[in-house]
């Protein structure tokens, strides 16, 4: 089911202010309910869980169904259960239209558990162990189906237990996360900060989940848990970098020396995944939950604008300045 979002936010005392349109929702993460409906193996549609392949993308932008679905009844190997004969098309709305419900209890739990072992010395040099076994470290309960021919649905409740021994609860929601920043202006560079950013892994989850940065920007991985953590990109323009794992309390860091929205990947738990975004000019922004943006600082004139976003197409447009200005886009799947 496709959701749009528009939201128009006025800011006065800003350069540049906008707001994004947004046909698009989260991704969906594995559910064996599509394993069971169709009778085919995870790894049809995920490479390493949770990450979609191609042909997983196609059937979440098909709307969580199979592309061959329309040409073959076949596939689908439990068949829905039928809530009318094709005839009551012809009579609604007076009648309720026919539909259809999933066969099957549209409902899947994953649970995880970690043995958490890490030692240290007391005052007299004495060694500590300390070994918690956390189980269940976290819990998901997903729901997911399609009702009738056009509707499809995905929804998910996470448990989670902190390092320090907390839990926190999650439901599943819809995430903009695009990144709107001025594309390169002829005949302008602009030097890298001194200063580093920041990406932490924390709760098992990269935070940010997408930082954008200027070129030529180091960004310091920081492990939050008490856990070991990994932090690797496969993508070239980030020369495949791998960071190897380090422990709680400890930094690594890395240089993004080209324009690139790199994908942030921990081989250690292939569930996380961030995303930093090294553009040309220091004028971005993160889109907050509402679509709505806000850059600083650009002085007046004419740019090329650009909008990023991990799953959904870009978009670009070219936008004159003059004080107080506001552009909004609409980027879609």
């Amino acid at each position: 089911m496709t959701s749009t979002t528009r939201t128009v936010r006025r800011l006065t005392m800003l350069t540049m202010a906008g707001f994004l349109a947004v046909l698009g929702t989260r991704p969906a993460g594995a559910v064996p309910v599509f394993a069971r409906k169709y009778q085919t193996s995870c790894q049809t549609c995920h490479q390493i869980f949770p990450k979609l392949n191609p042909f997983g993308q196609a059937f979440r932008l098909n709307g969580y169904r199979m592309p061959a679905e329309a040409q073959s009844e076949d596939v689908v190997k439990e068949k829905p259960v039928s809530l009318g004969s094709e005839g009551y098309k012809r009579l609604w709305p007076e009648a309720v239209y026919p539909s259809d419900i999933p066969g099957h209890v549209p409902i899947a739990i994953n649970m995880k558990f970690a043995d958490v072992y890490a030692s240290s010395h007391d005052e007299t040099g004495r060694s500590i162990v300390h070994n918690d076994f956390q189980f269940p470290q976290e819990a998901n309960l997903f729901t997911a189906g399609t009702l009738g021919e056009i509707f499809g649905f995905l929804g998910e409740f996470t448990y989670a237990e902190r390092p320090d021994g907390g839990s926190d609860t999650e439901i599943e929601h819809a995430q903009l996360d695009a990144v709107v920043y001025v594309a390169a202006v002829p005949g302008k560079a602009f030097p890298a900060p001194a200063e580093h950013a920041k990406m932490d892994q924390l709760n098992l989850v990269f935070t940010p989940h997408v930082l954008p940065i200027l070129v030529g920007t180091t960004v310091d991985f920081k492990n939050s848990d008490a856990v070991l953590h990994n932090v690797f990109s496969a993508d070239a323009c980030a020369d495949k970098f791998n960071l190897g794992t380090w422990p709680k309390g400890q930094s690594k860091s890395f240089t993004f020396k080209r324009e690139c929205a790199a994908t942030l990947l921990c081989k250690v738990h292939p569930e996380m995944e961030a995303f930093v975004v090294a553009v040309p000019t220091p004028y971005f922004a993160v889109t907050k939950a509402d679509g709505s943006y806000a850059i600083a600082g650009v002085p007046d004139g004419s740019y090329t604008v650009k909008v990023w976003h991990p799953k959904l197409k870009p978009a670009q447009k070219t936008v004159k300045v003059a004080g107080a200005t506001e552009a909004g886009f609409e980027i879609v799947k």
